[in-house]
């Protein structure tokens, strides 16, 4: 099970502080592709989909219609957590801060966004930050 998945980390030093954060807490990552977004979360945690990657040649694509194409994919940085406790994710969050490795967009895996697609939860947390946004100023 992934600890970690991290979505569209383009600055390669970002993301390898990103990296050096999660292994001081001992959590693993995984780096979602885009064509990977519409795919429920739970499936993007479990070993299955990295064994499926594992499998594949570079460039060759999985099962027709599991994936959603490129262009709908969202490109904001985004990183979903799963399996922190309250004070491990105050750490965690402490640790890229002063790594200067932050991503705005963050979520914590629940029951109730367990099933969603990478894409819907970035909705909702894209519509989350521009309402605290919004009351802020």
């Amino acid at each position: 099970m992934n600890d970690i998945l991290v979505y569209n980390i383009e600055d390669a030093e970002k993301r390898k502080r990103i990296g050096f954060a999660a292994s001081q807490m001992k959590k693993s990552l995984r780096d979602v592709r885009k064509e990977e977004q519409e795919l429920p979360i739970f499936l993007l945690l479990s070993d299955a989909v990295v064994s499926d990657r594992k499998n594949r040649a570079p460039g060759e694509s999985p099962e027709p219609g599991s994936v959603m194409p490129e262009a709908t994919a969202f490109t904001e940085e985004m990183l979903l957590l799963n399996a922190f406790s309250d004070e491990e994710l105050t750490r965690f969050l402490q640790l890229i801060r002063s790594l200067n490795a932050g991503v705005s967009l963050k979520a914590v895996l629940t029951p109730h966004n367990i099933g969603w697609s990478s894409r819907t939860l970035y909705a909702h947390l894209r519509e989350e930050h521009e309402a605290f946004r919004k009351k802020k100023d």
